[in-house]
């Protein structure tokens, strides 16, 4: 009986040693991974548990001028195009597609020494994208042709709120919420060539938006 017991307190004694190193380890990834001149790439976590983009951006660094700041920059360029050809039709289809995106954000941390620590963030974002849809003849007879130009531009600032914790040496998740006002400017042209005629349709827009809570996963290099 008295074996017992000291074999249930010496395996408590060990749990709670183990522990205590596992925090105390925890901790001082935190203060390697948020000192001075760390960098990291961010990735996001989707609902399945899958890595995928953050910020919208094929690229997402961070890079610490402090422990408590630090400047997140995400950028992103896509680019296509297509051709569609059909046997029922006298003409094909040009599609170009092309958009990037840039953001740049200011972080602060509060408490940058611990394992779970919050931040609060704030910075700009632009983005450009334009479709360019053109309706070209494959014979002579059909000489007429329609094309279509989409272009927009996107302007804006971001203000964020989350915590990132650190689950070990150089691997940290985080979450975050963020608010952005945004000005959206949109031009849409038109030309068909069989009736001679062309459009150009623009709208404007000013929103207030929030992409609700996200989560991320921080590799420290």
């Amino acid at each position: 009986m008295r074996i017992g017991r000291i074999l249930v307190v010496a395996t408590m004694l060990v749990v709670l040693a183990t522990s205590a190193s596992v925090l105390a380890t925890d901790s001082e990834a935190a203060k390697e991974a948020l000192k001075k001149g760390s960098w990291s790439l961010q990735f996001g976590v989707s609902q399945n548990f899958t890595l995928t983009q953050f910020e919208g951006a094929t690229i997402s660094v961070k890079r610490h001028y402090s422990p408590n700041s630090a400047l997140r920059a995400g950028i992103t360029t896509n680019l296509s195009h297509n051709i569609q050809r059909s046997s029922q039709s006298s003409k094909e289809l040009n599609v170009d597609k092309f958009n990037t995106n840039v953001s740049l954000e200011y972080l602060y941390y509060f408490t940058p020494g611990r394992r779970v620590t919050a931040f609060i963030g704030s910075g700009p974002y632009l983005g450009f994208a334009r479709n360019t849809t053109e309706e070209i003849p494959r014979v002579s007879i059909s000489s007429s042709s329609n094309w279509s130009k989409y272009t927009e531009w996107d302007l804006g600032a971001n203000l964020l709120l989350g915590a990132e914790w650190f689950v070990t040496h150089g691997i940290a998740l985080f979450a975050e919420y963020d608010i952005s006002v945004g000005y959206t400017s949109k031009v849409n042209k038109t030309s068909n060539s069989t009736y001679g005629m062309t459009g150009r349709t623009e709208l404007y827009d000013l929103s207030l938006t929030s992409r609700g809570v996200r989560m991320g996963l921080s590799v420290y290099l």
